[in-house]
């Protein structure tokens, strides 16, 4: 790694304090001697780590750095699968002076995933502080223990299958609408980044299933626009939503940011200094999250008003109270959290509300619209996959126009798969991260108690040695009768995580990216522009696509589907039995 990218770091860190000290009055050179010594007592506090870690192979540690400059450049994902290369399938990397035990192998990873709980404080913003950082240890994702295992049980009834069931209706309405806009876009001919076409579609599908809230980002704007407020507040959260993304990369993070992960130990004072002195990247994650803060807050109170001014409100399966909570209607999120109460009978506070209201509307928009773009561009580079897409979604019965339902998913076998297999070269996220506690021993390494440990998802799912022709977008993989493709360890695909902290929201992200990429197939074939291939990749919270996904937009001629839906609703077709997916999401 060049020496000029690891200066960079280092004096991005430096400047960004000596600025912050000179600000408060300190003489330069008195604020240039502070720095040094905050550089030596990060140097010397450090080799204890390295002490407890000696043990694990990995790349050469760099002092002061760590493996920053390849974090920053080349990215996780392709940093673990070097690593996984050169020192096996356990190794240690430093994300500045902290040690990640990193777990490339499908058993070891799912043993970490199932035997570990908790994931690590350190995985918090370390600048975070009152507010910030109490909403993040109460969101869903960074909750701990008793916490953690309380709310889980509030969000289980929005994901159970009556709920999913009932956000379809939805989701298709809204895949109709980016229908209409794509409609438009290829009329006039210009290319568009459909990743973030898709992402308004999956803000609006959060808005409509969590909240009620129609955000209208994708609607048609009538004259007077009744919906210009709605679609005001949705574009704020999308805008607010891709910033917390952009600003959770290290390469585009504050400079305090590279300082706290160089210097943990002065983490204190260095969020101190950042808050008193902010530059202009921190003030823009700042606000990015009042944004999400004021929008979750908002619909918080609107929905208490609204419950204290009608009769108590239905359990969340629809009936009168008593009955255990299963499905809940769209829109009902935030009542199921006013409802929700802890052991010893007590209300979720505002800031867990919050928190969890954040978590949905960072998670809903960002994962599914990653995993449709993934899925558009494996499609639009394999003609093969796409002639298949379009001849199932072609024979589906009815109307070629008409809206595709939850109950056609049954029909559309190959479409699964797409997904599927879009899931399995581009995960959500690149890794999971969990803590490692109680005396945990991986690959025959002792991992010391605290230490970070992430399970290199990405790596596992393009391993050769689990999966054939591990690089090579093949849906049939998922199919009956190609199981000479799928993968020789059923615990090498694991897109959303493993154990108890498994993505929560897992089936309505497939149920979403299902309906939606029939939906836009049945319409629409989409051609890459030139120069996307391969397709360059960012990690950050989530690995997504680098600067989008850039299509041309080509109607389907819809005689050809209506041929074909009248072939299909000939009684000999009519009896044929449809195939069957080999991977089936669990209930």
């Amino acid at each position: 790694m060049g020496d000029g990218r690891e200066r960079a770091v280092v004096f991005g860190a430096l400047a960004a304090l000596g600025l912050a000290l000179a600000a408060l009055g300190l003489p330069p050179l008195k604020a240039f001697l502070v720095c040094v010594l905050a550089l030596l007592v990060a140097l010397f506090t450090n080799p204890y780590q390295r002490w407890r870690h000696r043990h694990i192979p990995g790349p050469p540690y760099r002092p002061l750095l760590g493996h920053l400059p390849e974090f920053m450049t080349i990215g996780s994902h392709a940093f673990f699968d070097d690593c996984r290369a050169k020192y096996g399938p356990v190794f240690k990397v430093w994300f500045g002076a902290r040690p990640w035990v990193v777990i490339a192998d499908a058993d070891l990873g799912r043993r970490a995933n199932y035997r570990l709980l908790n994931r690590p404080l350190a995985f918090t913003n370390p600048l975070a502080r009152g507010e910030m950082l109490r909403s993040a240890k109460e969101g869903l994702f960074l909750s701990r223990d008793a916490t953690w295992s309380m709310l889980r049980k509030v969000w289980q009834p929005a994901f159970h299958s009556e709920s999913l069931a009932g956000y379809a209706p939805g989701m298709a309405s809204e895949a109709t609408r980016l229908v209409d806009r794509l409609s438009e876009v290829a009329a006039g001919g210009a290319a568009t980044n459909i990743w973030r076409d898709i992402g308004a579609m999956t803000m609006s599908v959060v808005g409509s299933a969590a909240y009620g809230v129609d955000f209208a980002l994708l609607a048609k704007a009538p004259g007077g626009d009744a919906a210009a407020p709605r679609r005001a507040r949705g574009k704020e959260l999308v805008q607010a939503a891709a910033e917390m993304f952009h600003s959770s990369e290290i390469s585009n993070a504050t400079r305090y940011l590279a300082a706290a992960h160089l210097m943990p130990v002065l983490v204190p004072a260095i969020s101190l200094l950042a808050a008193a002195f902010p530059d202009d990247r921190y003030l823009k994650l700042m606000r990015a999250r009042e944004t999400l803060r004021a929008a979750s807050q908002s619909l918080i109170d609107t929905t208490r008003s609204a419950a204290h001014s009608s009769s108590p409100p239905p359990s969340p399966s629809g009936s009168a109270g008593g009955k255990r909570p299963m499905g809940v209607a769209p829109g009902s999120f935030l009542g199921l959290l006013l409802a929700a109460r802890d052991t010893e009978g007590h209300g979720l506070s505002d800031c867990q509300m919050a928190a969890q209201a954040n978590v949905f509307t960072l998670a809903g928009y960002e994962t599914t619209a990653n995993a449709l773009s993934y899925a558009i561009y494996c499609v639009s580079s394999s003609p093969d996959a796409q002639a298949k897409l379009l001849a199932e979604l072609d024979a589906l019965p009815g109307a070629p126009d008409r809206e595709v339902t939850v109950e056609d998913l049954q029909l559309l076998p190959f479409t699964a798969a797409v997904i599927d297999e879009a899931l399995r070269l581009y995960p959500p996220g690149a890794s999971t991260m969990r803590e490692a506690r109680g005396g945990l021993s991986l690959g025959g390494y002792a991992i010391p108690d605290g230490t970070a440990v992430m399970v290199a998802t990405y790596s596992i799912q393009r391993d050769p040695a689990y999966w054939p022709k591990a690089d090579a977008f093949l849906p049939e993989r998922w199919l009956k009768g190609h199981e000479e493709l799928a993968a020789s360890n059923p615990h090498a695909y694991l897109p959303f995580g493993s154990g108890a902290r498994m993505c929560i929201g897992y089936r309505f992200a497939l149920q979403e990216a299902r309906l939606t990429l029939a939906q836009l197939y049945r319409r629409f074939t989409f051609g890459l522009e030139p120069g996307q291939v391969p397709l360059k990749v960012k990690t950050g919270i989530t690995m997504s696509p680098e600067s989008g996904v850039f299509v041309r937009v080509a109607e389907r001629p819809l005689r050809a589907q209506a041929a074909a839906a009248e072939a299909e609703a000939a009684p000999a077709e009519a009896e044929a039995a449809p195939a069957e997916t080999a991977h089936a999401v669990a209930a």
